[in-house]
């Protein structure tokens, strides 16, 4: 019973930080991120605001981007 209730919660959190799926939307800022509930880290102390927006900036969510799996991008509780 208890990791039937620890693979529930795994698997809601995981649908949690997935990124909505709207046509046409488009990551270009951090107010972009932040609408969608995600907020930005220092990762490994390599990673600055900047360089995380570029690497993700301007794609397309024609397809789910699921942001908590790019580096330095955190979900907001």
């Amino acid at each position: 019973k208890l990791a039937t209730l620890i693979m529930y919660a795994i698997f809601s959190s995981f649908m949690i930080s997935k990124l909505s799926v709207e046509k046409d939307l488009v990551i270009n800022s951090l107010k972009d991120l932040q609408h969608e509930g995600f907020k930005l880290y220092a990762h490994e102390g390599s990673y600055n605001s900047r360089a995380i927006l570029k690497n993700i900036a301007g794609q397309s969510n024609s397809t789910p981007v699921f942001l908590n799996l790019e580096p330095g991008i955190d979900k907001i509780n």
